[in-house]
């Protein structure tokens, strides 16, 4: 990868991780975050700014339109509106700080081929990990998107054919407000296993229902989606085995906030079930909090109204449901990448991508300062500098969104 040499200069360094805020410089050569540079040929001049890992969404659905601009049904958006709509979408979330996201759920192969897309350099946005197609159970949640299990024989066999086309995480479905059906947890066991024995992570949809989130818990996943109802006593199992909770309070505040917008068929009852079930989704919340579980950032993004530039007031929340603004931080960041099982993406030391976000304030005293972007770097590329006289002998980058051209 040819990028330009620099240093980031003057900036404050912040570790999610350890709370640690240091006066300092950060040197990218390669792509790469390195202690000293052999040739400092440029500069990005960080006074007054704060320097943080590439923020992290942990859940979003890149090829969903958020905005409602595509047909109504799954079955009527082709493949090409999908695409569109995945590019826009990381562009979004890369100009806003977002570097990474977990895509978690696509239809047919469009998530892996956006991702390769990405990977081969033809366009520029956040970096996705993908599921690929959610795994349900027959005319289960999702199911739209997925591909349907015929029971706890069967599972292992959609698990094995995720992996084998290249998704970096399993997501599973269970029941939703609008879809009782789900799996078993003799169905959830067996995926997990199998996925584990392939050495993938697993990410279970569960929101409102306790039974849900307690077979998901019991079966081994990796991280659970929602957890709107989540025990003291489930709280407490996540904590031990290592389950993260990924919230998703954006997209729940999304349907409450704007109901007219889920509204549709098989919507109404998801409304009223989220409106009824608010409050119980903070005390959930504030029960994994108490008990030490691992919190990851993630939105939604994708779902109705809820835009891929979300995920700083998906932090904000955390910090008015209880968390510390390193917490929150850290959820977005250095946890998130745990999650990931790419803890590199989530700190700032030599060695590492060069996924940079320049703040105008500091975070671990507002979360709310993720909002206020001043440069975002990714993989050692300026993609963004509100003020250009900041930079200084730096090669231009394309903005997030464009399609790049052939490199001679």
């Amino acid at each position: 990868m040819s990028t330009t040499t620099f240093t980031v200069t003057g900036c404050t360094i912040v570790d999610p991780a350890s709370g640690q805020a240091i006066p300092g410089a950060l040197s990218v050569s390669d792509g790469l975050i390195v202690a000293t540079p052999d040739t400092v040929r440029a500069t990005v001049d960080g006074s007054g700014l704060f320097a943080i890992p590439g923020l992290i969404d942990m859940h979003v659905h890149a090829t969903s339109d958020p905005h409602g601009r595509t047909a109504s049904k799954w079955s009527e958006i082709t493949t090409t509106t999908m695409t569109l709509s995945a590019v826009d979408n990381l562009a979004t979330a890369l100009a806003n700080g977002i570097t990474t996201v977990r895509d978690l759920g696509a239809p047919r192969d469009v998530g892996y081929a956006v991702r390769a897309a990405w990977s081969r350099e033809l366009f520029v946005g956040a970096r996705p990990f993908t599921s690929g197609p959610v795994i349900t159970a027959m005319g289960g949640h999702g199911h739209w998107m997925g591909v349907e299990s015929e029971g706890p024989a069967a599972i292992g066999a959609l698990v094995r054919r995720n992996v084998a086309n290249g998704s970096d995480v399993i997501k599973l479905m269970m029941r939703s407000a609008a879809h009782r059906v789900e799996l078993r947890p003799e169905e959830l066991g067996n995926a997990v296993a199998e996925a584990h024995w392939l050495d993938v992570p697993v990410a279970v949809h569960a929101n409102f229902s306790e039974r849900s989130i307690d077979a998901a818990v019991e079966a081994g996943c990796d991280t659970l989606e929602h957890g709107f109802a989540i025990s003291d006593s489930t709280a407490d199992v996540m904590s031990k085995q290592g389950t993260a909770l990924c919230p998703t309070t954006t997209a729940l505040r999304s349907v409450v906030e704007h109901p007219q917008r889920w509204v549709r068929p098989g919507g109404k009852e998801l409304v009223e079930r989220a409106v009824r079930q608010f409050p119980e989704a903070r005390r959930s919340f504030e029960r994994a909090l108490a008990a030490d579980v691992t919190l990851i950032a993630g939105t939604d993004a994708g779902a109705a109204g809820v835009a891929f530039d979300a995920l700083p007031r998906e932090l904000r929340t955390m910090v008015e449901w209880g968390a510390t603004p390193r917490q929150a931080l850290a959820a977005a960041t250095s946890a998130a990448a745990g999650a990931l099982r790419h803890p590199e993406l989530g700190t700032l030391r030599p060695g590492t991508p060069a996924d940079i976000v320049l703040l105008r304030s500091d975070p671990l005293t507002d979360v709310s300062a993720c909002a206020e972007v001043e440069a975002v770097i990714q993989r050692g590329r300026v993609v963004r500098l509100d003020s250009p006289w900041r930079a200084q002998g730096l090669e231009p980058h394309p903005a997030p969104g464009t399609v790049l051209t052939p490199r001679s």
